[in-house]
């Protein structure tokens, strides 16, 4: 009869336990960008700027820094609406074109807290410091970076 109770009590117990726990870090990792006319997706210069007559070119540098945006799988990605994994952004890694001297400057981390989900949407934008306000307005970009991805973490190594 005990013996019954202890079972009970046993199972009981298995039901309050949590049995995993899943926390890591997203990462991707900026190294590079072109933006030889240094302009915004809209084709209007950085800055407010003009464009060169002769070059093409606009005459105000932009400032880029770097959005990422991680939500739930969509079949049909839009960059509207909230980033449900997580965000964050960069600091400001340059001008219109450039390569990172130190790769470290150009990664952005976002941790989580829940069991990775193998189908996700990530959203990179590449943004002007000047007009980050202004929705739309990205560099150099006619959309921004979407991918919709089924990654798993364990067998995604790094390249050495």
């Amino acid at each position: 009869m005990t013996h019954g109770y202890l079972l009970q009590f046993f199972l009981l117990l298995l039901n309050l336990l949590q049995c995993a726990h899943g926390s890591g870090f997203f990462e991707l990792q900026v190294l590079e960008m072109a933006n030889p006319r240094g302009e915004l997706s809209t084709g209007e210069c950085c800055g407010g700027g003009a464009r060169s007559p002769i070059m093409g070119r606009c005459s105000t540098p932009c400032n880029t820094f770097f959005r990422l945006c991680l939500k739930e799988y969509q079949s049909n990605v839009t960059s509207t609406g909230s980033c449900s994994f997580g965000n964050t952004s960069s600091v400001v890694l340059g001008r219109d074109s450039f390569t990172l001297a130190d790769p470290e400057r150009g990664k952005l981390v976002l941790p989580f807290t829940f069991r990775w989900t193998r189908s996700f949407t990530l959203i990179l934008q590449a943004v002007d410091h000047n007009n980050f306000t202004l929705p739309g307005r990205y560099i150099g970009l006619k959309n921004s970076f979407c991918s919709v991805g089924v990654k798993h973490p364990l067998l995604e190594r790094p390249l050495s």
